[in-house]
């Protein structure tokens, strides 16, 4: 088992789309044993999450990894929607709340963690693109 060299990273970019807003995730797995450590938002995101889409990169993570966005109470607010990521192709995700047509709202005060699991690549990339409106 190769050891971690700690070097994961998140590169968060926002846009504006009118009323939507993007934000945009590019991950890079640890360089040694493709782990990913737990990644802090820098910027407060309110309104409703209408979207997600995840991206596989080269060389992309290893199939049917997970990622989950935590909020300080240690809510999925993803609801378990990018569990068993497929790294063939883009998936575009609908994010509408379960037994509901509504999607999940986010509160400006909601500090949220980019969690990732069950990656074994090292060096991986892979982008998640959330789309808010408010």
């Amino acid at each position: 088992m190769a050891n971690p060299n700690h070097d994961s990273s998140v590169a968060q970019s926002w846009c504006h789309l009118g009323t939507v807003k993007k934000l945009v995730l590019a991950v890079t797995f640890d360089s040694g044993d493709g782990s990913f450590a737990n990644a802090l938002l820098s910027e407060s995101i309110d309104g409703f999450l209408c979207r997600l889409t995840a991206v596989p990169g080269t060389p992309a993570p290893t199939n049917a990894y997970s990622a989950s966005l935590v909020d300080e109470n240690g809510v999925d607010v993803l609801q378990g929607l990018a569990a068993a990521l497929d790294t063939a192709t883009v998936q575009d995700i609908p994010t509408i709340m379960a037994a509901t047509s509504v999607p999940p709202v986010i509160a400006p005060s909601n500090k949220l963690t980019l969690k990732i699991s069950g990656n074994t690549n090292a060096g991986a990339k892979t982008q998640f693109i959330l789309y808010f409106s408010a």
